[in-house]
């Protein structure tokens, strides 16, 4: 039965999230069925059904007629909080969902449902902005949950300099350096997200911590960055030479997150 009906307790939560009930709620504020049909111009019959269903779900309290966000909502769900999640789910509400609507079709044909592989060399060729906006802060809020755990299992207290290559929105940055002090990082992306990633830090309040760098790294690396692998000449890095193997090896990440990023936009 759970599994029949899992997508009522996703769509309720996008509904939530898409009518900022987290965020109105937000610091304890609380509200009563009556008082969030008023402000979102709704009936009482589907405020209630929205508050009940968000209860039933821990995503919401009810104390005296009133509800109030969970510490669970209250941390991932209102926007601007740190570890903010909305973005994901929002995500895969509009961009995802209407996809996986067409599992059957996509199963018969191999082909995507979302967009034209005729017209289009991948999902996000030509994609509206506001879509390619929603991708990457659902990139993000997945990413700092991933950066918050990077953190917590490897130390990297004996290190003062990261270059992120391919970094995104600049999420395991920023979070790396809330943990680690005496960390300083570069994000190296494509120009327009690198600008994405410059807004994040800015929020974040790490700009004297954290800078960007716009760049193709299938074509340059940022200027003064060197790389050692396994079979470099230690002596060689100590005189502050390139690595002769950094290339090849950044070429090869490069070109397996290319490879996922394909298989992912296929979806």
């Amino acid at each position: 039965m759970a599994l029949s009906t899992g997508f009522w307790a996703f769509k309720t939560l996008a509904a939530a999230h898409e009518l900022d009930l987290f965020s109105r709620l937000a610091g304890g504020a609380g509200t009563t069925v009556a008082e969030l049909a008023e402000a979102l111009g709704l009936h009482q019959r589907p405020a209630e059904m929205l508050l009940t269903g968000c209860a039933a779900l821990g995503l919401l309290e009810k104390t005296g007629g009133r509800y109030r966000n969970t510490p669970l909502s209250e941390t991932y769900l209102v926007r601007g909080r740190p570890y903010y999640f909305g973005g994901f789910v929002q995500m895969l509400d509009k961009r995802l969902y209407p996809g996986w609507g067409r599992l059957t079709e996509a199963l018969r044909t191999n082909r995507p449902t979302t967009w034209d592989p005729a017209v289009r060399s991948s999902a996000f060729d030509g994609e509206d902005p506001m879509m390619l906006a929603l991708f990457w802060e659902a990139m993000h809020s997945v990413s700092t949950m991933t950066a918050r755990k990077l953190g917590e299992a490897l130390d990297f207290g004996h290190f003062r300099r990261l270059l992120d290559i391919g970094g995104g929105s600049g999420a395991y940055d920023i979070e790396l350096c809330k943990q680690y002090g005496a960390l300083r990082a570069t994000v190296f992306d494509l120009p327009h997200v690198a600008a994405i990633a410059a807004g994040k830090i800015a929020e974040a309040g790490l700009t004297d911590r954290i800078e960007t760098a716009g760049g193709n790294f299938f074509e340059q690396l940022p200027r003064g960055s060197r790389f050692a692998s396994p079979v470099d000449d230690p002596a060689r890095l100590g005189r502050g030479e390139e690595s002769r193997t950094a290339a090849p090896v950044v070429r090869g990440f490069a070109e397996r997150r290319r490879s996922r990023h394909q298989r992912a936009s296929r979806q």
